[in-house]
């Protein structure tokens, strides 16, 4: 799957955990695959899959990193955005 198809497939679900779990299933990659490429243990990914466990700012880029991803694909955005048109 490319980036911009897994992009899409995880655009309307939750960020975080959800959107982990979906984007292992759609890409094929193992938990035990994204440990490695995170420089983490397997049952740290399973934790983090669950939400079970926070996942820091340096697992967040290296997680997104793993997908080819940005990190706020994954976890959505920490910037507040402002749908409200300014008068």
């Amino acid at each position: 799957m490319n980036r911009d198809a897994l992009r899409a497939a995880l655009a309307p679900l939750p960020p975080g955990p959800t959107r982990i779990r979906t984007a292992l299933m759609l890409t094929g990659l193992r938990q035990l695959d994204l440990a490695r490429r995170v420089g983490c243990s397997q049952a740290v990914i399973s934790m983090i899959v669950t939400g079970d466990r926070e996942v820091s700012p340096r697992e967040r880029a290296r997680i997104a990193r793993a997908f080819r991803l940005e990190v706020s694909d994954l976890f959505g955005s920490s910037e507040p955005t402002n749908t409200e048109a300014v008068a």
